[in-house]
């Protein structure tokens, strides 16, 4: 997943300095990864580590391989490790259809047409505002955390060379900044389309960025969560060499 999210720093962080590129989420990323051979071949490694991913997440969730407990604090860790694992799981389905189909489906009109739908219901405005409120409390989440102390802890990198844990845990915040701002703008563009009953780039990561981007001073917001997003994928691969595994 690291190498995905650096994908998508390093296209927002373009995006804000190039308007002929479009900012893209994780789907587009992967998409841009099947241009050449070896972006083919690297697309399959990423969908075989986001399937592994996905299983070590539902382990951290179910088995509490992290030690969090059963406290309030360690349950909600514990379901979000789960739904990061849904998350992953999802991507590595995209990436596989990337890899089989010849003409892939395009992501943000996809989901789109699926907020449309649930629109239509009756209920259908409710069910967006919440799904809208729910992600601004975990964008909430993660400017807490971006701030919060005790980062060393939640990065698991006690084993770490201490310059490196210095340098992550610096890393990290800046990380946690940007997708959280992501996630409070995906989840202001829920709400409003709730309100209004539109459906025009909500809900994905590009459409958000995409809205940012043509904001007051959005270029030198999206260059910051550019350099955000390439942040937190160099944390995830740092944190995958020299994460401490704790199994009991």
């Amino acid at each position: 997943m690291g190498i995905v999210y650096v994908i998508v720093g390093f296209t927002a962080l373009i995006a804000a300095f190039d308007r002929r590129l479009q900012p893209t989420g994780a789907e587009g990323a992967l998409y841009a990864l099947r241009a050449s051979a070896l972006g083919r071949a690297a697309l399959a490694g990423i969908a075989v580590g986001l399937v592994a991913d996905s299983v070590w997440q539902g382990v951290r969730a179910i088995f509490d391989s992290d030690g969090v407990g059963d406290g309030p604090s360690g349950i909600a860790q514990r379901i979000a490790a789960g739904i990061t694992g849904l998350l992953h799981l999802g991507l590595a389905v995209a990436a596989m259809r990337l890899l089989l189909v010849a003409s892939p489906p395009i992501f943000d009109a996809t989901a789109n047409s699926w907020l449309a739908r649930i629109l239509a219901l009756g209920p259908g405005a409710w069910l967006v505002g919440v799904a809208g409120a729910v992600t601004l409390g975990v964008a909430a989440s993660m400017l807490y955390i971006a701030v919060a102390p005790g980062m060393l802890a939640r990065l698991n990198m006690e084993a770490a060379p201490r310059i490196l844990r210095v340098a992550t845990v610096l890393w990290a915040r800046v990380g946690y900044l940007a997708r959280g701002a992501v996630y409070a703008v995906i989840g202001g563009l829920l709400l409003l389309s709730a309100l209004h009953h539109h459906t025009r780039d909500a809900g994905t990561v590009g459409g958000a960025l995409r809205t940012v981007r043509y904001e007051r001073h959005g270029m030198s917001f999206l260059a910051l969560i550019g350099i955000g997003f390439i942040a937190n994928g160099t944390v995830e691969l740092v944190r995958a060499r020299h994460r401490t595994i704790r199994l009991s």
